[in-house]
């Protein structure tokens, strides 16, 4: 009999033990996700303003995206949108034509006349050729055709 309530003893020990090792990781597992999702909702304000600051989202949007960043499924499809975005522009961006600084997209540079104020690369210069500046006057004068 004394043997039976030593093995039972040991038994309930053991089953202690286990349960207060459970309890504990339960315990620093809660801890864990509740660190998680603090830093996650502190930094959704801060994210929104920079949201609306890059002009992604409309100040009127804000109640939206806070509600939808609070929740991890909407946030995952955010973030996918996002992305689809991304590729979108750097595949628009390595599909368009390449131009010269101040060109509309689509357009190549035109080549330099010596006597064209408007494409000569260098503003300013001096030149005995009429600018298109001064064409335009002439014509507003009437002294020009």
């Amino acid at each position: 009999m004394a043997d039976n309530n030593q093995n039972l003893n040991g038994k309930m020990l053991r089953f202690v033990e286990l349960a207060s090792s459970m309890g504990k990781q339960s315990m620093d597992t809660i801890a864990q996700y509740e660190a998680r999702e603090k830093a996650a909702s502190e930094a959704i304000p801060g994210l929104i303003e920079h949201l609306i600051s890059t002009k992604v989202i409309e100040p009127g949007q804000k109640q939206a995206a806070e509600n939808a960043l609070k929740d991890h499924g909407q946030t995952q499809a955010l973030l996918k949108n996002a992305a689809t975005k991304i590729q979108e522009t750097r595949e628009k961006a390595a599909s368009a034509q390449v131009t010269g600084l101040g060109q509309p997209e689509g357009q190549t540079k035109q080549a330099h006349d010596p006597n064209d104020s408007l494409t000569d690369p260098f503003v300013g210069r001096r030149s005995s050729e009429k600018s298109a500046s001064d064409i335009a006057l002439f014509r507003g004068l009437g002294l020009m055709a």
